[in-house]
């Protein structure tokens, strides 16, 4: 769906690109330590209990961003900051096309639109967002940021799980989503066909080819020099997959996002490396796995997604 900002094609790959691809394919696969089996994360999520109270949820979505920010150099001030600014988005003060009813059901006290909201918003500190700080910690498989963190990560999940008459007919145009990023050559071999692994995040996607390659073009600096190879996954998704749902309560509507849960499950069904990816992406097709508990849970885990 969607027109793509390029047009991928695919040349016969010239034998210079072929023995750097093939030099990044012998190099050994890299995977997160451990599994969903054994993380904190499982530990923590199976206790977790919803917040139940706006002050409530931003108690502990600020307690969760004092921790981090104290290993990654953010004042005590500018975590403050931050909150406020993250609230004041959802409410709508920071953003016009933040949709009344979803600022409606936050001052009603709907934890989980707020909490969806929350992972959307577009403020930013040190340069990054808030779902770039979650899923930085659910990489992490950190304990002590878990703690505050799994709360917030239920309220989240409740709504990309959730089936109810608003959700009905909002699934990807023959059941493919995109994805748009970085991918450093030291990581392809552990994208070999037919690999089932699970994803230590939560895994955006879109509707939409377009917004994917953007995501793919903005993900390295604009100096070919310095550009890191680019790859666009393609991801099949069964009508009945039950761990992925739109995100109906957006600060950024327009991307037209589907978010898969946390360690989500996919097989690789084709990889296509780009001759020059830093060009042209890297394909890779995945399937995503029907229902996330009927997936072992010792799956290797992916370490770049």
């Amino acid at each position: 769906p969607g027109t793509p900002f390029i047009e991928i094609k695919r040349e016969p790959i010239p034998a210079t690109a072929k023995v750097s691809i093939e030099a990044a394919l012998k190099t050994s696969a890299t995977a997160v330590a451990g599994t969903f089996l054994s993380s904190n994360f499982r530990r923590l999520y199976s206790t977790a209990k919803i917040p139940d109270s706006s002050p409530h949820l931003i108690r502990n979505v600020e307690k969760f961003m004092m921790k981090i920010g104290k290993d990654c150099g953010i004042t005590q001030d500018e975590v403050t900051k931050f909150v406020g600014d993250l609230q004041a988005e959802c409410l709508g003060a920071k953003n016009a096309h933040s949709p009344s009813s979803d600022r409606m059901g936050i001052l009603l006290g709907d934890n989980k639109v707020y909490a969806q909201m929350l992972w959307t918003s577009t403020q930013k500190v040190h340069g990054k967002e808030f779902c770039s700080f979650i899923n930085q910690a659910l990489r992490e498989d950190n304990q002590d940021y878990l703690q505050d963190l799994v709360p917030v990560v239920r309220a989240i999940n409740t709504l990309c799980v959730e089936r109810n008459q608003a959700s009905k007919g909002l699934w990807p145009s023959d059941g493919i989503c995109f994805r748009g990023g970085a991918l450093p050559d030291k990581h392809l071999p552990f994208f070999t066909v037919g690999k089932k692994y699970r994803v230590p995040g939560f895994l955006a996607t879109s509707f939409k080819e377009e917004v994917a390659m953007g995501f793919a073009l903005r993900s390295t600096p604009a100096h070919l020099v310095e550009k890191q190879p680019m790859v666009l996954w393609q991801i099949k998704v069964v009508q009945d997959c039950v761990q992925v749902n739109y995100v109906r309560h957006s600060n950024v509507s327009e991307e037209e996002e589907f978010l898969f849960v946390p360690f989500s499950a996919f097989s690789v069904e084709a990889v296509e490396w780009s001759p020059d990816p830093r060009l042209q992406p890297h394909l890779v097709h995945l399937m995503a796995a029907q229902d996330n508990r009927a997936e072992p849970e010792d799956l290797p885990l992916a370490q770049w997604y």
